[in-house]
């Protein structure tokens, strides 16, 4: 098998590949953000959240529900 992050040059050469860091996963490589923006590329990838975390945000910020709607969605175990 043929491993693009260490066999092509143009893109290793442009910094293309990194690593990142996840909880339970560990540091493992990565394909990072092709584009630069002022010579620089935007921050460091950490991986992605555990599985729930941003759920509260998620429903009062994007979907706008009150404390009262999201404590229905867990008690019928919409959110669980």
């Amino acid at each position: 098998a043929r491993n693009l992050a260490t066999e092509d040059s143009q893109l290793s050469a442009r910094g293309f590949f990194g690593t990142a860091r996840a909880p339970n996963w560990g540091e493992h490589g990565i394909d990072r953000f092709p584009a630069l923006f002022n010579g620089s590329r935007p921050p460091r990838y950490d991986g992605v959240h555990a599985i729930g975390v941003d759920t509260f945000d998620v429903a009062t910020d994007l979907l706008g529900l009150d404390d009262w709607e999201i404590s229905e969605l867990i008690a019928g175990g919409a959110l669980s």
